[in-house]
């Protein structure tokens, strides 16, 4: 007969519990890996995108700045057009002045238009929100 107790386990039983701790360890170990890559990845992505967002938006005002001078240069060039045909100074900056002025109220108008419609009314009519008030 074999030299076991009944109160011991079979050698048999205690390795295939080591076996399976060991195995909890990997499967632990392994998700530990997988979200710290993965922790890691969105760690990098979103800082590369603050970075893309920051150089977006440097490079937007460069382009500002270059289409304000480019406007600028467009009416010095118009004012001096207007005197070389003989036109005085202040007329010259009246009239670009007016013309500045008419342009702004078109836009305005055309701003004003655009923030009424702003409403998502076909979303809130597809949500069944239409008879829900503002």
């Amino acid at each position: 007969m074999s030299s076991q107790t009944p109160s011991d386990p079979p050698a048999d039983s205690a390795s295939a519990g080591a076996q399976l701790r060991d195995s909890a360890r990997e499967v632990w170990a392994s998700g530990r890996r997988q979200l710290g890559g993965l922790l890691e990845l969105a760690t990098l992505e979103a800082r590369y995108s603050g970075l893309m967002l920051a150089l977006a938006l440097g490079l937007g005002v460069a382009v500002a700045v270059f289409l304000l001078c480019g406007w600028g240069l467009l009416v010095a060039a118009a004012v001096l057009q207007l005197l070389h045909l003989g036109w005085s100074t202040p007329a010259a900056l009246a009239l670009l002045g007016l013309v500045h002025a008419l342009a702004a109220g078109v836009a305005w108008v055309f701003l004003r238009r655009c923030i009424a419609r702003i409403g998502l009314d076909n979303t809130r009519e597809i949500m069944g929100l239409s008879d829900v008030p503002h």
